[in-house]
């Protein structure tokens, strides 16, 4: 099995405050912070409560279904996350900020959907289709908030 993706906990923040993880992988939910935390989540995929965990702490968290997992702190209500757990015909994702450019190197020519997800607020998809030997543009996408 892989090893588990990281979640932390430092000076009151998520981090990252936005990753992925196959399904049917782990993800452990650390403490690093000299508080307490009790990090949660009421999202279909995955419901979840670690209870209060002092600095040093982790605990696994299993993700054995599809789709956004939105993760949060009961003790501090400004602290969130968003976990992606991806599907086993998902190819792979990236982390972009608004306004960047991406790509995706040494995809096998075929049709594709490209989903994009903002953080807690919206996603749409396009389909694609890559060419081999191609660059496939897709211009620019855009999310209303």
């Amino acid at each position: 099995p892989e090893d588990p993706v990281i979640l932390d906990q430092k000076d009151l923040t998520f981090e990252p405050s936005i990753l992925a993880v196959r399904q049917h992988g782990e993800v452990r939910i650390v403490n690093s912070d000299p508080v307490y935390h009790n990090v949660f989540s009421l999202s279909p995929p995955k419901r979840f409560d670690v209870g209060r965990r002092p600095k040093g702490e982790y605990l696994d968290v299993s993700f054995d279904k599809p789709g956004v997992v939105d993760v949060f702190c009961d003790i501090h209500s400004n602290m969130r996350a968003t976990i992606y757990v991806m599907a086993p015909n998902v190819l792979t994702w990236k982390k972009v900020k608004s306004g960047e450019s991406f790509s995706f190197e040494n995809m096998d020519p075929g049709y594709y959907k490209l989903k994009v997800y903002a953080l807690g607020y919206q996603e749409n998809t396009v389909s694609i289709e890559v060419t081999e030997g191609e660059a496939t543009d897709i211009g620019t996408l855009t999310l209303n908030f």
